[in-house]
């Protein structure tokens, strides 16, 4: 493996000159705690250890890379149980440069909305003036509006009506603006619908 960086969750290309398995692991580690299988295999988690079998040596194998940000070594483990060193490894490094993405609204409750993103939202709440809703011919102001993880809670300062259509303009003001703990923020967006079926 080459020195690279790729994005979280990405396939890498790895290769050994033996069968057996590669292992990504955080730069940095003890190397104790790594120095068999059983260990590495303890260790697996799908955030910052990986594990891929190597079918033949000098072919190239591919592992996905790690979903937490940070740096990576690969290790390799041939069928005899004989570990790689750290030293002898290049580094992978792991990055998030993809922003966040609408995917869906949820319940519409009184006053409430819900939108659902496809990562995880940093910080707690978000600036209401960046918010526009549009329900029917006119608008309904935002009074606050919450970051729960993937979702976020739109309050409205009215209730919604039943079965009138809803869209929502978003537009980053530069305080509180949507963002993925990455710093990436969601780019302004304007119109998207949002299913009223109130509860």
């Amino acid at each position: 493996m080459t020195a690279q960086t790729v994005e979280r969750g990405t396939i890498v290309s790895v290769q050994s000159s033996e069968s057996g398995f590669a292992y990504l692991v955080p730069t940095g580690v003890d190397p104790s705690t790594i120095d068999s299988v059983v260990k590495l295999d303890g260790l697996l988690n799908g955030s910052t250890y990986m594990k891929a079998y190597i079918a033949a040596g000098n072919t190239p194998t591919d592992i996905a890379a790690p979903t937490k940000v940070g740096t990576y070594k690969l290790i390799v483990v041939d069928e005899a149980g004989n570990v790689s060193t750290l030293a002898d490894s290049d580094t992978i490094t792991v990055e998030d440069t993809t922003k966040p993405s609408y995917v869906a609204a949820g319940t519409v409750y009184f006053n409430i909305i819900d939108m659902t993103f496809d990562e995880e939202l940093d910080g707690t709440l978000a600036d209401p003036t960046a918010f526009v809703v549009h329900v029917g011919a006119g608008t309904i102001p935002v009074q606050r509006v919450e970051v729960e993880g993937t979702q976020l809670k739109i309050y409205l300062v009215s209730n919604i009506p039943w079965a009138t259509a809803i869209s929502i303009d978003y537009t980053a003001s530069g305080s509180n603006d949507l963002v993925d703990p990455y710093g990436n923020k969601v780019s302004n967006f304007a119109g998207k619908p949002i299913g009223n079926n109130v509860e």
